[in-house]
């Protein structure tokens, strides 16, 4: 079955990956899937501002610019001493 169609010219991928992909541009889900992982991380983004983890230093042009919380803090661990 699998000769027959490779002679006809349809292509059989074996990879689910590259089906996945071909299925996904072919029924133009790309330019959905992108927003809804980019809504994601955006998600992610707000929840850890609320926990005080980030903090969103500036807006514009519809691109946000994040910094560290006050909840951060940088914590240098004791190292020994070099000439013990």
């Amino acid at each position: 079955m699998r000769e027959w169609l490779g002679r006809i010219g349809v292509k059989l991928f074996t990879d689910v990956e590259k089906q996945r992909a071909r299925y996904v541009v072919s029924h133009g889900f790309h330019a959905t899937l992108r927003n809804s992982v980019v809504f994601m991380v955006v998600q992610a983004l707000r929840h850890a501002a609320r926990r005080k983890l980030l903090v969103m230093v500036e807006k514009s042009k519809g691109m946000y610019i994040w910094a560290a919380g006050p909840a951060i803090t940088l914590r240098v661990a004791n190292s020994p001493s070099r000439g013990d």
